[in-house]
């Protein structure tokens, strides 16, 4: 399967977050989490189930370009009450609570693919023989 390009991201995933300058970047990643949780099987997969690894694929770049966009130092404030002026702070995702999230996407996603089976995959096998 090939990378999914910025236009895709846009045109047909609708994503709005990550700019152009940086997609690749994060798709870079999020397809690896994605390589790695269907056991290397995007990178043989045939066409059928094209479209939910590329959708599968843009959500989770948009979680990690969210999780990184916030800075470590200086937390975005997330509630205000101005009575009795309390102030509550964003803060970036932990590493288990992203990859806990990255997971769940893919479930999500891929649930109905069969690509998240870990067995042998006659399949797939039998293009390597």
């Amino acid at each position: 399967m090939k990378a999914v390009d910025f236009n895709y991201y846009r045109e047909e995933y609708y994503g709005d977050s990550i700019p152009q300058e940086e997609f690749k970047k994060y798709e870079k990643k999020a397809r690896a989490h994605v390589s790695g949780l269907t056991f290397g099987k995007i990178d043989v997969m045939d066409v059928d189930e094209d479209e939910k690894v590329k959708d599968c694929i843009c959500a989770i770049a948009d979680t990690i370009y969210k999780n990184d966009a916030i800075p470590s130092a200086k937390y975005g404030i997330s509630s205000e009450s101005t009575d009795g002026h309390s102030v509550s702070y964003g803060k970036a995702k932990t590493k288990e609570e992203l990859n806990d999230e990255i997971l769940s996407t893919v479930q999500l996603y891929l649930a109905d693919t069969g690509l998240l089976y870990g067995g042998v995959d006659i399949c797939l096998t039998a293009k390597n023989w």
